[in-house]
């Protein structure tokens, strides 16, 4: 059967398929290339349109949030998205500008995406932008990426008794983070379980000197581990505050490279110190494990091979 003989709602069905995917900076969007074909193919991929996109720059940025301000909510729904502001860096007054561009661009695409890149370089409005992405109701977003100055998620006091349906990421299932060298407290107070109640793969990245947080890990870790013997012992970990979500499956660490010996000698003992409590880990010896749900643990960088430890119940 011909293609051009298929009902409308499989034409449609079509589309949404080839576009599901964050597009290359040298692609051009899938929807774009149909539309072009014949009056019958625009009117189908005209939904679509926005349906991936790829921003950056100042100008992008503007030029992108005028564009999809203009039109209706049926033909501005981006399901995939990467937008990062290049690392620009500027006056006070074009700082705030972009700053504003930006999160109403989010508050737009916000509703609808499935999966997001936020690159945000500049630490004039970074931090403030992710505190305001938080905020964002983003009900069908599975996977996120944020680079950049971020700030931790604000959770729910009493999750339990709040609906699925008020959370802002109920489906979030991969989150990676990428921009603060010493993320020491994202795994306390269950920070991460209220705020994602689904969160299967964790990766945080450019980790240095962040022995806290290393010690965090492993405490979080032997809490998912009864017969663990690393790090804290039993009466420690009665008063535990580092939690990793029980929905947790896979947790990835990407410590940056190792400090240079110009830098201060502190600095070199706490990286030390975290690559020590990291490398823990991964070595099978020293866990009997007996886990209430399956958990790998991945150490690794660009540099080194990644070294994988499963902990399985």
């Amino acid at each position: 059967m011909p293609i051009s003989d298929l009902p409308p709602e499989l034409h449609s069905d079509i589309v949404a398929l080839s576009c599901s995917q964050v597009l290359s900076p040298s692609e051009l969007p899938t929807a774009r290339v149909l539309s072009l074909v014949s009056s019958y193919w625009s009117l189908i991929a005209r939904p679509f349109r926005y349906h991936s996109l790829r921003v950056a720059g100042e100008n992008g940025i503007a030029k992108l949030l005028r564009h999809l301000d203009r039109l209706p909510e049926c033909e501005r729904r981006v399901r995939y998205f990467s937008l990062s502001d290049s690392l620009q860096y500027s006056d006070e007054i074009a700082a705030y500008q972009r700053k504003s561009d930006i999160s109403r661009l989010l508050a737009l695409v916000a509703p609808f995406l499935f999966m997001l890149e936020l690159h945000l370089g500049d630490p004039a409005y970074a931090t403030a932008l992710f505190a305001f992405f938080w905020q964002c109701r983003c009900p069908h977003l599975v996977s996120l990426s944020i680079r950049g100055y971020y700030c931790f998620a604000v959770s729910l006091s009493n999750p339990s008794d709040v609906k699925s349906s008020k959370l802002n990421f109920p489906r979030l299932e991969h989150l990676s983070l990428d921009g603060i060298p010493n993320p020491s407290g994202l795994l306390n107070h269950g920070i991460l379980a209220n705020t994602f109640p689904r969160l299967a793969s964790l990766e945080i990245h450019g980790l240095r000197g962040a022995l806290s947080f290393a010690r965090e890990v492993a405490e979080a870790v032997a809490e998912r581990d009864e017969s663990s013997e690393c790090t804290i012992t039993k009466e420690k970990a009665t008063v535990l505050t580092s939690r990793l979500p029980r929905t947790l499956h896979s947790l990835s660490l990407f410590p940056s490279p190792p400090i240079s010996a110009k830098n201060s000698k502190r600095a070199r003992i706490l990286h030390d110190g975290m690559m020590d409590v990291l490398s823990r880990l991964t070595k099978r010896d020293m866990w009997e494990a007996r886990v209430d749900s399956n958990l790998q643990v991945v150490i690794g960088n660009s540099d080194t091979d990644i070294v994988s430890h499963s902990f399985r119940s």
